[in-house]
């Protein structure tokens, strides 16, 4: 059997695939969060599945079974409200590799056919796979445009500077997009937004 076409991605490529995935699916830039699981079942046709267990005995919090047209998702991740956020980036980023390693996954059924599919590839590849489906997580649900925006909104209505007034931005981010302030800080390092906080 051949090996499964892996393919990496530039940072540009990821936001460009955002970018397409939310102009078609996500038209309104004021309506925050951006709704992943909408994305996921109304528009790309992938159901969303609790899974009892899943994290439990097999280690995954989630898994993306293309074949069935189905992401699982550990039962207690999809209904803690505590785990609201790591639910949302979850989501997304099963999204993340349907849209760039759908070759990977297209056959896969069940969590053994998951770990099957996961042994034709190297571990510097499944690394690589992991980090572009992130980035692409990420850009989903925190859109540039909005994020930029709303970034120098805050800047303007704190009378903060230097760290402090980067963290309550961050804070208000976070809370906007309804992700962690880790998942907010990185995206906002990734925009390169820290050129827009005055110096102290």
């Amino acid at each position: 059997m051949p090996e499964p076409h892996i393919q990496f991605y530039s940072t540009a490529e990821l936001e460009e695939f955002a970018n397409i995935i939310l102009s078609k699916f996500y038209h309104t830039e004021d309506v925050l969060p951006v709704e992943v699981d909408l994305i996921a079942e109304k528009y790309l046709g992938i159901d969303i599945i609790d899974f009892i267990g899943l994290k439990e005995h097999y280690g995954l919090e989630a898994f993306l079974a293309l074949g069935k047209k189905t992401i699982y998702v550990d039962q207690f991740l999809m209904d803690a409200e505590a785990y609201l956020n790591r639910y949302r980036f979850t989501i997304a980023e099963e999204i993340g590799h349907r849209m760039l390693h759908s070759d990977l996954f297209k056959s896969v059924e069940s969590v053994e056919e998951y770990f099957e599919a996961l042994d034709k590839v190297k571990h510097f590849q499944m690394a690589k796979m992991d980090k572009d489906a992130k980035y692409l997580a990420a850009a989903i649900l925190m859109p540039t445009t909005t994020f930029t925006k709303l970034t120098t909104d805050y800047i303007t209505e704190l009378d903060y500077a230097g760290n402090i007034l980067r963290y309550a931005v961050v804070d208000k981010l976070s809370k906007n997009f309804i992700v962690s302030f880790d998942s907010a800080s990185i995206r906002f390092d990734q925009l390169g937004l820290n050129r827009l906080i005055p110096k102290e």
